[in-house]
C-alpha cells in the first residue's frame, strides 16, 4: 500500500514477552473492504484466530488503529482501541473503544494504521514509535504515576510526541480503567486501560513526521467548508453541552465566569467541544467534556448549588487515577438506591467512613466541600487501588451482594449506556441489540429516517413512527 492514499500503509505489531517488533502491510488485511480503524482490528483480530482468552491474558490482543481519514483536517483525528474487554458483562467480549486528542494522528505520521500489542513484559515498559524507529522502555519509574504526571514525563522526554497511558486504576486491574491522551482524549469505555497494565505496560508515545497523501485535497477541504457552513459540527446547541458543566445553570456561570481558559478539541477539527478550566484549589486545570461531570450530574443537579469545587475535584481526579466516568454516575445511582433509598447495603461494603455525601444527595450542597474531598478520596482512591469492590465494575459487584441488589443495578446499568435517551427507532435499537457494548458514539447522531415507518418500528417492538 506505499502509494495509497490515506492509508499509511503499514501495521506494527509489538510483542511484549519477548521484546520484539514487526512491521507488516496494511494491505494484508485488505482495509478497503472494512470501515475505518475498528474494520480493521477486527480484521486483524479474525486473522489471529479470534483468541479465547480472558482478557487479562498476555495473548489478549491490544490493538490500536487509524481509519483513512485520521490525520486530515477535520473531525477524524480519532482512532480505536479493541481487544477482548475486561468491562463487559456478563462476559468478556471483544469490542471497542474511541479516543481523539493528537495521538492518532501522530501515530499515522509516523506510518502506522495500527499497532497491535501482544504479550506481557517482566517488568513495566513503555513503547516509544518515533517515525520507524520503535523502542522498548523500560518504565519503572513511571509505574504508579497519575496520567498527567506520566504524559509530563513523558513529553519532556520525547519532545512534540503524544502520550497515551494508562493510569493507576489500569495498573491495578480496575475493570473500568481508561487510556488517555492530553486530559481529556480518552478510550472511556472497556476498561483497556487495565489490558494495558496487565501488560506492563504504562504507556505509549508516538510522533511521526511523515506526510499524509490524499488523493483530491481541494474536493475533501471543500466537503468540509460545505459542512461548516451547513453548522454540522459548530453548532450553539452541541458546543454548550460539550463546553460547560451540564444541569446546575448556577455552575455553569461560576465555571465560565471564573475558571474557563480557553476552548479547545482533537487535533484538526473545526468541532472544538472542550472546555479548558483552571482551578488551583480544587484539582487544577483539566478539560471538561459533556461526561465528565458525572458528579454532578449524578449528585442532584442544581441542587448542588454553589459546590462548583466538588465537581472539579472529581473530574480530575477521576481523569488523573484513569477511571470511565460514564459508568461513575452509575455508580453514585447505586450508592444513593442500596444504602439511602433501600438501605440493603452500607458504607462498610465500600470501604467508606461515615461521610455524609451519599445519602445526602439531596440536600442543598452535601455537606461543604471539606466533606465532598473526603468523600472523593476515599471513593476515587478505593476504585484505583482495587479495595473498593466497584472496582470490577457496578455490574459485578453487585452479583456478588446477591439477587435483590443484582435487579438494582440492572434497573441503572451504565454499562450499556442512556438506552430511553438514544434509542429513537428501528436503527438504533438494532445497532443496540446486536453491539458488544453501548453503540453511544456510533448511533448517537443518527438520523430519524429509520424509524419513521411505524408498521417497522411495532414490528420489532421498539420506538419509532
Amino acid at each position: 500500500m506505499a502509494q495509497s492514499c490515506g492509508w499509511a500503509g503499514k501495521v506494527l505489531q509489538v510483542d511484549l514477552t519477548e521484546r520484539k517488533t514487526a512491521v507488516v502491510p496494511t494491505s494484508d488485511f485488505e482495509p478497503e473492504k472494512f470501515i475505518g480503524g475498528q474494520g480493521l482490528n477486527s480484521k486483524i483480530f479474525w486473522e489471529m484466530g479470534c483468541p479465547k482468552v480472558d482478557a487479562f491474558h498476555p495473548d489478549n490482543p491490544l490493538m490500536i488503529a487509524n481509519g483513512p481519514l485520521a490525520g486530515a483536517s477535520g473531525p477524524f483525528t480519532r482512532a480505536t482501541i479493541c481487544g477482548i474487554s475486561p468491562q463487559t458483562y456478563p462476559d468478556e467480549l471483544f469490542t471497542y473503544s474511541g479516543f481523539g486528542g493528537m495521538f492518532p494522528s501522530q501515530l499515522k505520521y509516523a506510518g502506522y494504521d495500527a499497532a497491535v500489542i501482544v504479550g506481557k513484559a517482566d517488568k513495566p515498559v513503555y513503547l516509544a514509535i518515533q517515525d520507524q524507529d520503535v523502542t522498548i522502555e523500560d518504565a519503572g519509574d513511571l509505574w504508579g504515576m497519575d496520567a498527567f504526571d506520566t504524559q509530563t514525563a513523558l513529553s519532556d522526554r520525547y519532545p512534540r510526541s503524544s502520550v497515551l497511558v494508562t493510569c493507576p486504576a489500569g495498573e491495578n486491574l480496575c475493570r473500568i480503567a481508561i487510556v488517555i491522551n492530553d486530559t481529556s482524549g480518552a478510550a472511556g469505555q472497556g476498561g483497556y486501560g487495565a489490558v494495558m497494565g496487565s501488560k506492563n505496560l504504562k504507556a505509549i508515545v508516538a510522533r511521526g513526521t511523515n506526510p499524509l497523501r490524499i488523493a483530491h485535497p481541494e474536493a475533501l477541504l471543500g466537503l468540509i467548508d460545505q459542512a461548516k457552513g451547513y453548522g454540522e459540527w459548530v453548532g450553539n446547541n452541541r458546543l454548550e453541552w460539550g463546553r460547560y458543566p451540564q444541569k446546575s445553570e448556577t455552575a455553569k456561570k461560576r465555571m465560565a465566569d471564573g475558571y474557563l481558559v480557553k476552548f479547545t478539541g482533537c487535533y484538526a477539527c473545526p468541532f472544538q467541544c472542550h472546555g479548558v478550566y483552571d482551578m488551583p484549589d480544587s484539582g487544577g486545570k483539566g478539560t471538561q467534556m459533556c461526561n465528565d461531570n458525572w458528579y454532578q450530574y449524578s449528585c442532584g443537579d442544581d441542587r448542588m448549588g454553589e459546590n462548583i469545587e466538588g465537581l472539579w475535584e472529581g473530574n480530575i481526579m477521576s481523569q488523573r487515577l484513569g477511571l470511565n466516568n460514564f459508568e461513575l454516575v452509575g455508580f453514585m445511582l447505586f450508592f444513593y438506591r442500596t444504602i439511602k433509598e433501600h438501605g440493603i447495603l452500607t458504607k462498610d461494603d465500600f470501604g467508606l467512613s461515615n461521610i455524609p455525601a451519599v445519602e445526602n444527595r439531596k440536600e442543598p450542597e452535601f455537606g461543604g466541600v471539606a466533606v465532598h474531598h473526603k468523600f472523593l478520596q476515599e471513593f476515587l482512591n478505593g476504585l484505583a487501588d482495587g479495595t473498593n469492590p466497584l472496582s470490577e465494575g457496578m455490574m459485578r459487584c453487585a452479583e456478588k451482594f446477591g439477587p435483590e441488589v443484582l435487579r438494582l443495578a440492572n434497573s441503572i446499568n451504565p454499562a450499556w449506556g442512556m438506552r430511553a435517551h438514544h434509542i429513537r427507532g428501528v436503527g438504533e435499537a438494532l445497532h443496540w441489540a446486536t453491539d458488544t457494548r453501548d453503540p453511544f458514539n456510533s448511533c448517537h447522531d443518527y438520523v430519524s429516517g429509520f424509524g419513521i415507518s411505524k408498521a417497522v418500528a411495532d414490528h420489532f417492538g421498539v420506538p419509532g413512527g
